[in-house]
């Protein structure tokens, strides 16, 4: 039997990144349903019972040589893997802890070492600002055998990194996330758990998926607006706010979804209209929620991918430049705000569709 090894952002209790790892088992199974897969994950018994894979952890590093070394092919992605925003180290290349965009070039690193061909499958590049963060992007695409990248954004990223234009045009490729391919649950799941919530049906539902983001931006004052414009969206259309949190394991304040949620809706008139959700649904049944959603209010990547999916109108907060892309390969500019349009008005008035 075959054996895939997969490794991206798992296993850490983020929503949108176990969409498109089930996006890409779901893909991959259809190919051939005889594969076995490894997946390398933050927390090993969670990528067991939710994706019925074996799974080695980032931090044993033993595990993964060994892991790597029986597998046919070594698969990175999908997702958003290589930005810099936090430091990048060459030193934290195959290191025993989980260090981002070094633990992801550790990868097609390894498949060289092992001589094991490698893939990086709809992944997301940029924003790349350290000299560190391009020279680990630029060896992965050299070392890797094929690649697809999710947007437009990131072939212009690589290119950036001083990939060279010929490998760029013979072995990168252009593709959707891997989120897209994810089944949702069904609209009557999705209704059934709206109405356990006390979510009444048939009135406007605005799902609001938000994250925790300061890096040019003052969080304390775009909080302030959003919870400005949820009131003035409340007292014009009625309805509910359904703040839906993407990510659960806290391994810093940047992934604590419901931390932000509970400090818009603190700060809102309308609290009683609000319903915060304590911990992230799966995958599956967050697409369905947010198809159910008369507009949807997103920070988060997967939350406005699941709204273009299910045609759920959509304004997208573009803290990184992969929503501001997603949103423009949709055609949906004028529904994209940057950092510095995070004010009441704005968001009013494009959530006025």
């Amino acid at each position: 039997m075959r054996r895939i090894l997969i490794a991206g952002y798992y296993g850490f209790g983020n929503a949108g990144d176990e969409a498109v790892l089930g996006g890409m088992l779901h893909d991959l199974r259809g190919r051939d349903p005889n594969v076995e897969f490894v997946v390398v994950s933050g927390e090993t018994s969670a990528t067991r019972e939710q994706h019925g894979v074996q799974a080695v952890a980032w931090t044993d590093v033993a595990g993964l040589v060994t892991a790597a070394r029986s597998s046919d092919l070594l698969v990175l992605g999908g997702g958003g893997l290589f930005h810099d925003y936090w430091d990048v180290r060459l030193e934290d290349v195959l290191a025993p802890r989980f260090c981002g965009l070094a633990s992801y070039a550790g990868i097609p690193l390894l498949a060289r070492l092992l001589d094991r061909p490698c893939m990086l499958y709809g992944v997301g590049v940029g924003p790349l600002n350290s000299e560190a963060g391009k020279t680990l992007t630029r060896s992965a695409f050299e070392v890797a055998q094929l690649a697809t990248v999710r947007d437009r954004a990131s072939i212009e990223a690589l290119k950036a990194t001083g990939l060279a234009n010929d490998l760029i045009d013979e072995r990168v490729f252009l593709t959707a996330d891997p989120a897209f391919g994810l089944p949702a649950d069904t609209a009557d799941a999705a209704r059934l758990w709206l109405g356990n919530e006390g979510v009444p049906q048939g009135e406007p539902l605005m799902g609001v998926c938000l994250r925790p983001w300061d890096f040019g931006a003052d969080q304390e004052h775009w909080v302030q607006q959003i919870a400005r414009a949820l009131d003035r969206w409340l007292a014009e259309w009625g309805g509910r706010a359904l703040l839906l949190p993407f990510q659960s394991r806290l391994m810093s304040r940047y992934e604590d979804d419901v931390a932000i949620a509970r400090s818009i809706v603190g700060q809102m008139m309308g609290t009683a209209r609000c319903t915060i959700v304590g911990s992230p649904l799966s995958p599956a049944l967050t697409a369905a929620v947010l198809g159910q959603c008369s507009v949807v209010l997103a920070m988060r990547l997967h939350a406005v991918a699941f709204a273009l999916r299910s045609g759920v109108p959509v304004v997208a907060m573009a803290y990184d430049p992969k929503v501001a892309s997603l949103m423009k390969d949709a055609g949906l500019e004028q529904l994209t705000l940057q950092r510095g349009e995070w004010l009441a008005p704005s968001l009013v008035h494009r959530l006025d569709l």
